[in-house]
């Protein structure tokens, strides 16, 4: 190639390289613009996040994709990716399940249509712990039109013990035939929800939502979704044996097994039933935690039963690990107030007071 011609090609590279074009959907505000640049940048960025995956480094893939997102915000294959990196990852946190509910928001706003890649954030977030987040953005997302994506988003809203919104309950009317065992079950969960009244609602024995054929992850959020529903259920009638049951029956991974551990011990606490589950709880450390919130949950079912204050050497093991979450400091505060541990509370707002000026 000739001087001329590699000048021609480095000047329209460069053109190429700062021309804006609009990424954003019709009618979603605020509009937003990227570079050729910016989709230079996220083309990297997804690069380096797939080679830490596979040398196994997934805190650095999750902030390469965090990357690529912020550079292309509406590209649907790398958001459907970044999502399904949290899904992956061993320990999600709070930050992750924040990221992962910004994701799934694009998504819905980019993606009108009904396919697997619409509703796999919310199973997501239900898969890493953020029910009530999945819940919110679900109800973000409006109302679905097809049978199976109407299912699955139902049966989230529901996880969250919040009654389907009537434009629900029409849609589910509408998009299922008359008889339909699902729509026909949904239905009385939310009656249920609204009137309180357990005894009337069926248990789940299938729902409609492995219909939506999303490859193995997808599937496997799906059976888990499905799998919660009906222990949830379960633990609304205070069925505490048939929830020991499918504990026992169902190979659970170490967060879904921790989620389905202390709603069991919930529930059978407030059955009447206290003395099944001390010593499970006395044991609890043994558990692997998805967040502090379970951490906090499992310290309110360990004070149920001995309010000594032995429960914060169960805990300082897990300050650490969960440094950055307020409600667990704060709770453990809570707990050196009970307990009159003066010196530990001062040590304990030093460091707090260290870290807002860190931040700064």
């Amino acid at each position: 190639m000739s001087v001329g011609g590699i000048g021609l090609a480095c000047l329209c590279f460069c053109v190429g390289m700062f021309k804006v074009f609009k990424v954003s959907p019709e009618n979603v505000l605020p509009v937003v613009r990227i570079s050729g640049l910016d989709h230079a940048q996220a083309w990297m960025a997804r690069r380096q996040a797939k080679r830490h995956e596979r040398e196994g480094r997934p805190a650095l893939a999750l902030l390469a994709w965090k990357s690529c997102i912020a550079n292309h915000p509406y590209h649907e294959q790398n958001l459907t990716q970044a999502v399904l990196a949290h899904v992956r990852l061993d320990r999600p946190t709070r930050q992750h399940t924040q990221d992962v509910g910004r994701y799934g928001r694009l998504m819905a706003e980019k993606n009108n249509t009904e396919s697997s890649d619409h509703v796999l954030s919310p199973l997501t977030l239900v898969w890493m712990g953020g029910v009530t987040e999945a819940a919110d953005l679900v109800i973000s997302m409006g109302t679905p039109s097809s049978s199976s994506t109407l299912t699955v988003l139902s049966s989230i809203l529901l996880l969250s013990d919040r009654s389907l919104p009537e434009s629900w309950k029409i849609a589910l009317r509408d998009v299922h035939d008359e008889g339909k065992p699902a729509a026909e079950t949904l239905l009385k969960y939310s009656d249920a929800l609204q009137c309180g009244d357990w005894g009337e609602v069926p248990e789940v024995r299938s729902l409609s939502v492995t219909a939506m054929d999303g490859g193995p992850i997808v599937n496997e959020l799906l059976e888990m979704l499905e799998l919660n529903l009906h222990f949830w259920l379960l633990s609304h009638r205070s069925s505490g044996d048939e929830m020991r049951q499918q504990m026992e029956g169902h190979r659970l991974t170490g967060r879904e097994r921790t989620w389905h551990r202390l709603l069991y011990w919930r529930t059978q606490i407030e059955s009447g039933n206290r003395h099944r589950v001390w010593s499970d709880i006395k044991g609890g450390g043994n558990l692997e935690w998805l967040n502090a919130a379970q951490v906090i949950e499992w310290g309110k079912l360990h004070q149920e039963f001995d309010k000594s204050g032995s429960f914060i050497a169960k805990l300082k093991p897990l300050l650490g690990v969960y440094a950055s979450s307020p409600e667990l400091t704060f709770y453990h505060g809570s707990l050196l107030i009970q307990d009159k541990r003066w010196v530990e509370l001062r040590a304990l707002a030093t460091r707090m007071r260290a870290r807002t000026s860190n931040s700064k």
